[in-house]
């Protein structure tokens, strides 16, 4: 019992205990007046992500300290008008009708590695966005600037509409990199809470009070992609809608609305690190950080391109910003189109889509429609939805996607799950069959995502970098019940193509896949971010996707890089022995993958033919 107690505290992420720690800066806020400008500086104007908020700098009823508490105030201005002696926030390209604050220690304090803490109370109330965030040195935002910034770390970040979940976010500045967490808490904002990271030089814990809720690897990093070892400097705002936080509007009775801030606390963390390296020294590495390099000698193909051109069914490519890049990587891989699955219904963000992506390439991009289930309580639901979908297709929309939500986390105002075969949402089904449409739908998870996260749990890595995915727990209904759901809505309406996303979400089982494949002629399947699970059954996988080569469809759910598409065009014609997958989405568990070698006839099916065939039922033209 002793040996296996010292096993699974290796497997826990090292705290450092504060004892060890050395304060470097801090701001305990026991003066009053303006926030010290010994260590503060402001942003100032309306500055990202169409937020509805204007910055204000110096101005006492935006930010001040109490004597005992920094306390950030976000204001309704009625009406718009001069601030006595400062800049006019009057008018804005997002509409702004609120002053905020958010103050920042860039060129003041800046610092690598660390461990980062901020007592603070949040404020709530629909559509206040607060945060607490670094950001590199190297780049800054410029005005109106809706990108991501070069290595950015969000320690706290909370949304008024998501009212019980507090969520950390890393985007470290290149295309599909950013990861996240959260943390389910019931009413955080009632009390003061401690929000914390603890940045090493090869990871970076996030903590709610005690408890480390989310964890970013260099392992899990692609080679060349870690961007962390470069300054940071704190950010603490107070925003109020704008892209995520104005998701489901504005309160305007939430106003005004106060962050309280306690304590900011910064301490050099080298010791840990120091520790840590004694440690592995003295024979106590963790399996976590273990990373051994193979002494095997195989062949290694490069495919830079595919043997036929490619038809990517399985793409998310909403940040609409890198739409050029996105061509220029599909172009260096030889991928002739691309489905981007975030047409979202809501707020008719399709039609921003649709005219970003064909701004760039009239034909190269496609856009699918994801209905908006928030309105599934509203009377004739289905029957709107399904004429909102056919105005999207006459404008553009090439097809449908289900996201997992459905099934799985979405509820109607009667607090019951809505379900995958809801007959609400039969007129959706329907319609995309009357269109000529498919419905690419992705219920359900990994089987390991719906089992404990302890020692048997395969995909431990993954779900330890990802604890939100983790759907294990009398909260959540089984896969098998939303799977069910999914065939049964398959079975009810023959004459709708679907798509079943991730090899119908049944990867690491491929008979039951060619069960339903047999039982449902109007199924298809495509591979994208499972080449992991499809690539260590090589044999199996082989004569399943040459026995079912008419049904399936190339996708990678990466957003367009050559280097992943050339792992999978790898996996697929070659017979490569231990290829890493990790390149072509991100780690997803512990092995490597074999490549199938499959017959020019199958891969030019798979790379684009049965892609053609289906989108050519399309009966209604844009």
């Amino acid at each position: 019992m002793n040996k296996l107690i010292a096993c699974l505290l290796l497997l826990l992420p090292f705290t450092l205990p504060a004892q060890n720690r050395k304060l470097v800066w801090s701001d305990e806020f026991n003066y009053t007046g303006q926030p010290d400008p010994a260590k503060w500086r402001y942003e100032e104007g309306f500055v990202r992500h169409r937020e509805s908020q204007y910055y204000t700098k110096n101005r006492y009823e935006n930010a001040h300290a109490d004597g005992n508490n920094l306390v950030i105030t976000a204001i309704k201005e009625e009406p718009l008008r001069l601030i006595k002696g400062g800049p006019s926030f009057v008018t804005s390209n997002s509409g702004g009708e609120f002053t905020s604050a958010c103050l920042n220690t860039e060129d003041i304090f800046e610092f690598t590695n660390g461990r980062v803490e901020v007592r603070a109370k949040l404020p709530h109330g629909r559509g206040v966005w607060p945060a607490i965030w670094t950001l590199g040195n190297n780049l800054h935002w410029g005005k109106h600037d809706s990108s991501w910034v070069y290595s950015e770390i969000d320690i706290m970040e909370f949304v008024g509409h998501d009212p019980n979940n507090v969520y950390a976010n890393i985007h470290p500045g290149y295309e599909g990199g950013s990861r996240g967490g959260k943390i389910t808490v019931e009413k955080p904002w009632e009390d003061f809470h401690i929000y914390a990271i603890e940045w090493q030089k090869d990871r970076i814990d996030f903590y709610f009070d005690d408890s480390l809720y989310f964890s970013y690897n260099k392992k899990d990093v692609p080679p060349g992609k870690w961007a962390y070892d470069t300054p940071q400097y704190l950010l603490i705002n107070l925003a109020i809608g704008g892209a995520w936080g104005g998701e489901q509007g504005i309160d305007y009775t939430a106003f005004p609305a106060q962050f309280i801030i306690d304590y900011v606390r910064i301490y050099d963390c080298t010791v840990h690190t120091q520790q840590q390296q004694q440690q592995a020294a003295a024979g106590g590495l963790r399996l976590l950080d273990w990373q051994p390099k193979s002494q095997l000698v195989v062949k290694t193909t490069a495919v830079p391109k595919p043997k036929f051109p490619v038809i990517d069914m399985h793409n998310h490519l909403g940040a609409l910003q890198n739409t050029q890049q996105y061509l220029q990587e599909m172009d260096k891989a030889g991928v002739i189109k691309c489905v981007s699955l975030d047409g979202l219904s809501a707020n008719d963000q399709y039609k921003e889509h649709l005219k970003a992506s064909q701004k760039v390439s009239k034909d190269r991009f496609l856009v699918f429609f994801r209905p908006d289930f928030s309105k599934i309580d509203e009377s004739d639901f289905g029957r709107k939805e399904a004429a909102r979908l056919e105005a999207a297709v006459k404008e553009g929309v090439r097809g449908v996607k289900i996201a997992k939500e459905l099934g799985l986390v979405y509820k109607d105002k009667s607090g019951k799950l809505v379900a995958v075969d809801d007959p609400r949402i039969d007129p959706i089904w329907a319609k995309c069959g009357e269109l000529g449409i498919p419905v690419l739908i992705h219920v359900s998870d990994p089987n390991a995502f719906f089992t404990p996260v302890d020692r048997y749990n395969e995909r431990y890595d993954e779900l330890g970098a990802h604890p939100d995915w983790s759907f294990y727990g009398p909260q959540f209904p089984s896969k098998a019940t939303i799977l069910a759901q999914r065939n049964r809505v398959i079975e009810k309406h023959p004459n709708t193509i679907f798509i079943g996303a991730h090899v119908a979400n049944l990867s690491e089982d491929l008979g039951s896949v060619a069960a339903l494949l047999d039982k449902y002629p109007n199924l298809y399947v495509e591979i994208g971010a499972r080449i992991s699970e499809l690539g260590r059954q090589p044999y199996s996988c082989r004569d399943f996707m040459i026995k079912y080569q008419d049904r399936i469809l190339f996708g990678t759910d990466t957003p367009c890089d050559s280097k992943a598409y050339e792992v999978y065009y790898r996996f697929l014609e070659t017979k490569d022995e231990y290829i890493d997958p990790a390149p072509s989405h991100h780690l997803q568990g512990r092995w490597m993958i074999y490549g199938l070698y499959l017959p020019d006839a199958v891969l030019e099916k798979i790379y684009n033919r049965n892609a053609q065939k289906i989108l050519d039922k399309r009966t209604v033209k844009s």
